[in-house]
């Protein structure tokens, strides 16, 4: 199995896309799966899950939404903005799913933190897996929700101000001028809507660990910024 097959198999499991449901069904983010000792939490970009009172939902392997409840967390970093306002530049949410079905077990799976990044340094050459929203479509009449994923890999840059690099890294991403590493030839990539909340993954010898969460796309460079997973780690240790 190449690398590739590798990433698709063992994170998109992992990777969990976002709904809500009132007033209407509208795909919000991509989302990361993550377990602590005793908790298990749906993490995405604040920016992304701004409501406090939003009703979330995920969409099935069969195309269905299922309700999915939580209690919202978000956390500070000393310097880094008002933690969940549009200022905040950690831009980290977390939602405690502790009490989720047994479907949803069935068709998900959760990061435990050993497989996160805990280092401010960090290179190489990443997988980003997400779900775009050019990719989510709603059927009115079946209710149903046909959903694609989408791969993307390359090496991982420091970020430009305003970006802080403490927090930020970068990963290149310009739909309409990505080209096939090997071949030269043009590739179809997909407006970066919607891949908020995804994941950045480096391999580390056979095993795939997370390095960032999406927050932004900065259109003027044609980069993907994330957020550094150390962070995360961060927070999840503040709720502990």
């Amino acid at each position: 199995m190449n690398t590739e097959s590798a990433a698709i198999e063992h994170l998109f499991p992992r990777t969990c896309p976002v709904f809500s449901v009132e007033p209407k069904v509208e795909f919000i983010s991509s989302s990361l799966l993550i377990q602590t000792e005793n908790r298990h939490f749906l993490v995405s970009a604040s920016h992304a899950l701004r409501q406090q009172d939003i009703l979330l939902a995920y969409a099935s392997k069969n195309g269905t939404l299922k309700s999915l409840r939580g209690n919202r967390y978000t956390i500070g970093v000393s310097g880094t903005g008002e933690p969940g306002a549009a200022t905040d530049k950690v831009d980290i949410s977390a939602f405690d799913i502790s009490d989720y079905s047994a479907d949803f077990a069935e068709e998900f799976e959760f990061t435990n933190t050993a497989e996160i990044i805990d280092s401010p340094d960090l290179n190489g050459f990443a997988w980003c897996i997400g779900f775009p929203v050019s990719r989510a479509k709603n059927n009115p009449v079946t209710k149903q929700i046909k959903l694609q994923g989408f791969t993307y890999g390359t090496a991982i840059q420091p970020v430009q101000p305003p970006y802080d690099s403490r927090i930020n890294f970068a990963i290149p991403y310009k739909p309409k001028r990505t080209a096939d590493l090997n071949t030269g030839q043009p590739l179809h990539y997909y407006q970066p809507k919607g891949l908020s909340g995804s994941g950045a993954w480096l391999k580390d010898q056979d095993q795939f660990k997370l390095a960032g969460i999406c927050v932004e796309y900065n259109q003027r460079d044609g980069t993907l910024i994330y957020t550094k997973a150390r962070f995360l780690l961060f927070m999840l240790n503040q709720l502990k």
